[in-house]
């Protein structure tokens, strides 16, 4: 009876301890979307829509400026940018990489002046 308690525990153990199984097409696919997704209340002058997309504990590095956190600290960065008539902002993604359970995307941004 032991023997088969300690095989079961064993068991269990061991498939808790491989890493989850994930569909790399279908993450970076739903990456790409998402930013698609994003880009369309920065290109509408959406406040409430982009800050949407924010993590509460959203944080940015700059080399220029101080650190910024939290969603609506990072959302105040954007207020210029999004409140100018003469600004449009749109990306695309180019490339979406799912990496085991990290992904990340590379894109690219445009602003135009009228």
């Amino acid at each position: 009876m032991r023997i088969v308690v300690l095989a079961m525990i064993l068991a269990m153990l061991v498939d808790c301890a491989r890493p989850p199984q994930v569909d790399l097409a279908a993450a970076e696919r739903a990456i790409r979307e998402a930013d698609v997704q994003f880009s369309k209340p920065a290109g509408a002058r959406d406040l409430e829509g982009f800050k949407k997309f924010l993590a509460a504990d959203a944080t940015t590095l700059r080399p220029d400026a101080p650190v910024i956190h939290g969603r609506d600290a990072f959302a105040e960065r954007w207020v210029p940018l999004l409140t100018n008539p003469e600004l449009k902002i749109r990306w695309e993604p180019l490339e979406a990489r799912v990496m085991a359970v990290i992904g990340r995307e590379q894109g690219d941004l445009r602003a135009r002046i009228k």
